[in-house]
């Protein structure tokens, strides 16, 4: 029975404090993921492919994988996207595809545009207990093999963006999911709540200065906040920014050819696990189409500067 107790505690330790939400270093990459009013808020369509190993060196330790692609939708106010990812932690998985829609009112005065956005999401959670470690593995009071459940959810976010600025606010896991893993282990996930803001700054002909900031709440962990800065020159990019309590972050990025990019973010980790970790890896390549020629011609004005001197190999 102290075997069955422990496990039990196990599960109901992973239901309260680990992630819930995906984490991402980079994602000022990909802001609609946190917040579906940010679909299709570029004029181009963004394709993206994304991998995070957190706590490098620990076994067990969380992995991400993302694919996604959002796009304004020509002609008419509205932009849609989606992506399919799978979150594992352990002998849990988590894995699902999303769809998100958003209606933007632009004002074409001042350029600023207005967006409400939702996201529908279909998930699977699994328990694999044949990957636990146990001590008596023939003990009848513990799960065998592989205990999952299917879920829906969806998210809400309102933007505002220009040019330059992006400001959000959103809530993901709005429908009170419950998690059957057997033997009446029933967990819910719950809401998230998330601010979002990116400023760019112009410091001159080929260089700028993106200034990122993303806070979330949930019940379980209170509050949550990071910030980066990120400087793009020509075809590279560098940054450096923290997460509160937790670790402090590297960017480095590149233009590899024409509308390719790959984008590299270290978590050095500073709080209690940083004994046993290496920090947290996670690489990023996106693909920008520009589906509207004349859309191309701007391309200065948005995340990456390709203005490169006369006198340049680059």
């Amino acid at each position: 029975m102290k075997k069955k107790l422990t496990y039990i505690f196990l599960l109901a330790g992973f239901g309260v404090n680990a992630q819930q939400d995906m984490v991402l270093t980079n994602y000022g990459e990909n802001l609609f993921v946190f917040n579906p009013a940010f679909t299709g808020a570029e004029r181009y369509t963004h394709f993206m492919a994304a991998n995070r190993l957190q706590h490098l060196q620990m076994k067990n330790a969380p992995i991400t994988n993302i694919l996604s692609c959002n796009s304004s939708i020509s002609g008419i106010s509205s932009s849609a996207g989606g992506y399919i990812f799978q979150d594992q932690v352990g002998i849990y998985n988590h894995m699902g595809i999303n769809g998100s829609y958003a209606y933007k009112i632009e004002n074409a005065t001042n350029g600023n545009t207005l967006a409400f956005g939702l996201g529908v999401t279909a998930e699977n959670y699994r328990l694999d207990y044949n990957k636990a470690e146990l001590i008596d593995k023939n003990d009848p009071l513990i799960l065998q093999g592989s205990q999952g459940d299917w879920g829906f959810n969806s998210s809400f976010g309102i933007s505002w963006f220009s040019e330059k600025t992006k400001v959000g606010i959103s809530a993901t896991n709005l429908i009170p999911v419950q998690l059957d893993f057997g033997a009446g282990n029933v967990f819910s996930y719950a809401r998230h709540y998330y601010f979002l803001f990116n400023q760019t700054v112009e410091l001159g002909e080929a260089s700028n200065l993106g200034i990122y900031t993303l806070m979330s709440y949930t019940q379980q962990k209170p509050f949550q906040a990071e910030a980066h800065l990120l400087y793009n020159i020509y075809r590279f990019s560098i940054g450096a920014g923290y997460r509160k309590g937790d670790a402090a972050l590297l960017f480095f990025g590149v233009n590899i050819f024409d509308e390719l990019y790959l984008n590299y973010a270290y978590d050095v980790t500073l709080n209690a696990l940083k004994a046993g970790t290496y920090g947290s890896s996670e690489i990023m390549l996106t693909y920008k189409f520009y589906y509207n020629p004349a859309f191309k011609k701007e391309k200065p004005k948005y995340n990456w500067i390709r203005k490169v001197p006369k006198n340049s190999s680059l």
